[in-house]
């Protein structure tokens, strides 16, 4: 999910130029494979720092008696015992030791997993916040950037960190819970005036397709996406959409979700081979509505 500053108004309109890279991220990894060693280790000064890392440890039924937990220093150890059939010389790593912004454990709740991770992305969007750069642009309120993505193998709950799950309203994922947010503080800030859109980007077989298509045809981008001179990657040709409320954004969600390509895993039959983007775009003007 990206947050980031609009300029657009009215019904699905074409984006010139559409920025894939975030400049503030947090990540939920569920994943559940065998840890590889890290080179980077997530700034402890949350201040200074455009990444923060988090990882979401899955409920399952035995919890298993090599992986350590310590939550006071946010860091996980695992101890992989060593594959007898290499023989006496063996070099292999028998423990693995990793350190991360936050441990979000089994037991933990939806909610509380975006109070934790997202919220603060969130909120330094809508007040105009570059992610934990204090930078406040100028025009605007507001034009602040932020991005959350899931990194996990097929299996982990990537998904339902992400959207959610679908029976009951407390297991809304984080991307229901921001839609929720940014609607509540326009409502709350009336001396202003906001236009949130919303995008969907897919990206499948290195192929980028628009999810919120209007003639409901997803079709392949018609551009390629490139690298400006500052490194970020962009395409053209991806539509937004005006969200008027909260409703009319989850639907756009919905339908986005609704047109995915889903092929089928060894894993997971009903796993998402795709990687998704979906954006909200919020504007935000000194002075209340008139006329």
């Amino acid at each position: 999910m990206s947050l980031r500053p609009a300029s657009a108004s009215g019904t699905p309109a074409k984006l010139a130029n559409y920025d894939l890279n975030g400049t503030a991220a947090e990540a939920t990894n569920a994943s559940s494979q065998a840890p590889k060693p890290s080179k980077a280790t997530p700034s402890q000064d949350n201040n200074n720092a455009n990444i923060d890392i988090f990882v979401r440890i899955r409920p399952v039924a035995k919890p298993s008696p090599r992986l350590v937990v310590d939550n006071s220093d946010n860091r996980l150890e695992f101890n992989m015992p060593r594959d007898a059939a290499a023989g006496y010389v063996n070099n292999q790593r028998e423990q693995y030791e990793f350190r991360f912004n936050g441990i979000i454990g089994p037991e933990a709740k939806q909610d509380e997993v975006f109070e934790r991770v997202a919220r603060n992305v969130v909120m330094g969007s809508i007040e105009g916040f570059n992610g934990a750069d204090t930078e406040v642009r100028a025009g605007a309120l507001g034009q602040g950037q932020g991005t959350i993505f899931a990194y996990g193998q097929t299996g982990s709950g990537k998904t339902f960190t992400i959207t959610g799950g679908p029976q009951h309203y407390a297991d809304r994922g984080i991307i229901p819970r921001t839609i929720s947010t940014i609607f509540s503080e326009v409502t709350r800030r009336a001396d202003n005036q906001f236009t949130v859109h919303c995008s969907y980007l897919e990206i499948y077989n290195e192929t980028c397709f628009d999810l919120l298509d209007p003639e409901r045809e997803i079709k392949a981008m018609e551009d390629l996406p490139r690298e400006d001179e500052e490194g970020r990657v962009s395409f053209r040709n991806l539509t937004i959409h005006r969200a008027n409320n909260e409703e009319e954004a989850l639907n756009l969600l919905f339908l986005g979700d609704t047109n995915r390509t889903i092929s089928e895993t060894p894993m997971n039959m009903a796993s998402s081979r795709s990687h998704c983007i979906f954006s909200i775009y919020v504007e935000a003007r000194r002075g209340r509505l008139t006329g």
